[in-house]
């Protein structure tokens, strides 16, 4: 009777938990995918930014837009070094007043296409001694290089700089993560 009444009460619990864990009503299952569609905003701190080299490299292939009068040469070698790399943004550099990045799409199908970077910012939670810088970009076509008929993979690369002083203090930048919008 104990063994019965033991297994009817295991039944019994299983009925309640499958019952319970079954499909979403349809007023659940539209709240669900509202909450699905709405977009978080979190505090941002935009940071000011300066594009000094916009670049194109292949094997055979050198294309450069911009300026590197005024930033250190070992500056300039490292992101020369950093243009292959795959897409994402890599510190390349620091002065007492600004730091350097390499902002990389990777390897691109054709000449034309590239990216225009829209924004930097870190999340301005005010806690946060090590946070993820974030940079923007939109890519973007049809652009003038001056050449035409190139068949292989074009690294197209930004040399970006911003002050220190436009970050709070004692804030240390180890990652970058690249956001592209389409």
């Amino acid at each position: 009777m104990k063994r019965i009444r033991s297994f009817l009460m295991i039944v019994f619990i299983l009925g309640l938990q499958l019952g319970c864990s079954g499909s979403l009503t349809i007023k659940e299952q539209n709240l669900a995918s509202s909450m699905d569609a709405v977009d978080i905003e979190v505090s941002k701190l935009m940071i000011p930014f300066t594009q000094h080299i916009y670049s194109k490299r292949a094997a055979d292939f050198t294309w450069e837009d911009g300026s590197t009068e005024g930033i250190q040469q070992d500056i300039i070698d490292n992101y020369k070094r950093s243009e292959p790399f795959a897409p994402g943004g890599f510190m390349v550099g620091e002065t007492p007043t600004a730091y350097f990045i390499c902002v990389s799409m990777g390897g691109i199908d054709s000449i034309t296409e590239g990216f225009e970077i829209r924004s930097v910012y870190l999340p301005d939670d005010g806690h946060d001694r090590d946070p993820i810088l974030y940079i923007n970009a939109k890519r973007v076509s049809n652009e003038v290089t001056g050449v035409s008929g190139m068949n292989e993979a074009v690294y197209v690369t930004a040399l970006v700089s911003f002050l220190k002083e436009d970050i709070p203090d004692n804030i240390i930048i180890n990652e970058t993560i690249l956001q592209l919008e389409e």
